[in-house]
Protein backbone atom coordinates (compact mmCIF):
# COMPACT_ATOMS: atom_id res chain seq x y z
CA UNK A 1 0.00 0.00 0.00
CA UNK A 2 1.27 3.36 -1.47
CA UNK A 3 1.15 6.37 0.81
CA UNK A 4 1.99 8.37 -2.29
CA UNK A 5 -1.24 9.20 -4.36
CA UNK A 6 -1.85 11.91 -6.28
CA UNK A 7 -5.39 13.21 -5.34
CA UNK A 8 -7.69 14.03 -8.50
CA UNK A 9 -10.45 16.21 -8.33
CA UNK A 10 -13.80 14.87 -9.15
CA UNK A 11 -16.79 15.86 -9.85
CA UNK A 12 -20.09 16.33 -7.59
CA UNK A 13 -22.14 14.29 -9.51
CA UNK A 14 -18.94 11.63 -9.48
CA UNK A 15 -19.04 12.04 -5.62
CA UNK A 16 -22.83 11.83 -5.81
CA UNK A 17 -22.45 8.31 -7.95
CA UNK A 18 -19.38 7.23 -5.20
CA UNK A 19 -21.17 7.59 -2.30
CA UNK A 20 -24.41 6.38 -3.58
CA UNK A 21 -22.27 3.01 -4.08
CA UNK A 22 -20.35 3.14 -0.75
CA UNK A 23 -24.37 3.35 0.42
CA UNK A 24 -25.44 -0.08 -1.20
CA UNK A 25 -22.57 -1.66 -0.66
CA UNK A 26 -22.63 -1.16 3.13
CA UNK A 27 -26.49 -1.66 3.42
CA UNK A 28 -25.47 -5.43 1.74
CA UNK A 29 -22.46 -6.33 3.68
CA UNK A 30 -24.69 -5.32 6.78
CA UNK A 31 -27.28 -7.62 5.66
CA UNK A 32 -24.20 -10.73 5.44
CA UNK A 33 -22.93 -9.58 9.60
CA UNK A 34 -20.56 -6.87 8.70
CA UNK A 35 -19.04 -5.39 11.57
CA UNK A 36 -18.36 -1.53 11.22
CA UNK A 37 -14.49 -1.01 10.95
CA UNK A 38 -13.30 2.44 11.19
CA UNK A 39 -10.39 2.05 8.60
CA UNK A 40 -13.00 0.73 6.21
CA UNK A 41 -15.20 3.73 6.32
CA UNK A 42 -12.32 6.29 6.67
CA UNK A 43 -11.28 4.57 3.79
CA UNK A 44 -13.89 4.71 1.74
CA UNK A 45 -14.93 8.40 2.85
CA UNK A 46 -11.61 9.31 1.24
CA UNK A 47 -12.40 7.04 -2.23
CA UNK A 48 -15.50 8.98 -2.22
CA UNK A 49 -13.51 12.48 -2.12
CA UNK A 50 -11.23 11.41 -4.84
CA UNK A 51 -8.52 11.26 -2.46
CA UNK A 52 -7.07 7.90 -3.24
CA UNK A 53 -8.07 5.44 -6.67
CA UNK A 54 -10.53 2.68 -6.51
CA UNK A 55 -7.14 0.35 -6.66
CA UNK A 56 -5.91 2.12 -3.68
CA UNK A 57 -9.76 1.63 -2.10
CA UNK A 58 -9.33 -2.25 -3.18
CA UNK A 59 -5.83 -2.62 -2.08
CA UNK A 60 -6.95 -1.28 1.61
CA UNK A 61 -10.04 -3.08 1.93
CA UNK A 62 -8.06 -6.43 1.18
CA UNK A 63 -5.39 -5.34 3.78
CA UNK A 64 -7.15 -5.23 6.58
CA UNK A 65 -8.51 -9.08 5.83
CA UNK A 66 -4.70 -10.48 5.19
CA UNK A 67 -3.21 -12.50 7.87
CA UNK A 68 -0.55 -11.12 9.77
Amino acid sequence: MSSEHSIVPISESERARRLKAIDQARAANRRQGYVHDQALEDAKARYAKGEITLDELREQTLARFRPV
